[in-house]
Parts: structure tokens; sequence; C-alpha cells
């Protein structure tokens, strides 16, 4: 079994979290390059006015390239149109396609007021990495904590 060390904490609008947990969205366009690796978990906290941790899933695959490129293999499973993406990644020579699966909606999303009364802690505006121990204090005694730390353990 392989442990994770990190994660990939993703602010994301709260409607495209709800579509990846739903698994109708994807892929997750970025227009900066993400260094991450297959087969870690991704943590979705949905931006205002939501502002909660609202479920976790994997990233299944990382692909980097032009914008045109990207829309061509994945327009089907990113979640906007071409005028939404164009606006998105406009002006930026590559972008990354982060491909998701194994989608899991928290039962209870866990509010920034929460976060912020465990851990020092400021939203990431695109994301950042976190550390098993941060998802453990995070989640220390709240109903996801099961769910989430499984999915930091689970062979890979």
């Amino acid at each position: 079994m392989t442990t994770p060390t990190k994660a990939l904490l993703l602010s994301v609008h709260p409607q495209y979290a709800e579509a990846i947990l739903l698994g109708t969205k994807t892929v997750e366009i970025r227009r900066r390059r993400v260094a991450v690796e297959p087969g870690i978990p991704l943590i979705l906290y949905g931006t205002s006015p939501t502002k909660a941790l609202l479920g976790a899933a994997r990233i299944v695959t990382v692909e980097v390239g032009h914008p045109d490129a990207i829309w061509e293999l994945h327009h089907e499973h990113v979640g906007v149109d071409r005028v939404v993406y164009d606006r998105y990644v406009q002006a930026a020579p590559e972008v990354t396609a982060l491909g998701i699966g194994e989608p899991i909606a928290f039962a209870e999303p866990i509010p920034l007021a929460r976060i912020r009364r465990a851990l020092e802690f400021r939203p990431p505006q695109s994301y950042q990495y976190v550390s098993d121990s941060f998802v453990r204090d995070l989640v220390l005694r709240h109903p996801v904590a099961e769910q989430l730390m499984r999915l930091m353990t689970e062979s890979q």
C-alpha cells in the first residue's frame, strides 16, 4: 500500500465542484502547470458563496498542452462551452488538464469558519499542495474524516 504524502487542494466555483462530484465534469482545466502525479487525492474547496470543503476525488491523468489541443481532446468533459473555455484560457501559452475520478461528495461540507478554528488557513486562489497531516488535523472529529483519510491512504 502506498501512502500519499500530499494531496491537491483545488479552489473551484461551486457549480463546477458540484459537477465534479456528480461525475459530469471529469476534466478540470488550469491556466498554469500543475505538478502532480496521477493517483494523488484531490480535495475540492468551493469558493464564494459556499466557502467550504465539498468533497474529494483522485487525479487520474495530467496533461499539459496548448489550449486548442486540450480543448480538442477534452471538450466533452470540461463542463463549459467553448466561449467560457476561451475566456478562461485567454493568453495562456499552455494549460493543464487534470483528469478526475472517484469523486466523493462529503455528507457534510466543512465550512471555512470551522477550518479556521482548527488550523491557520487561507483558501488558495487556484490550488495548493497539502500534507496528509494537514488533512488529519483538518478533519479530526469531523463526519468526513473517515472518507477523506481512506482516500488519502488507499493504494493507487
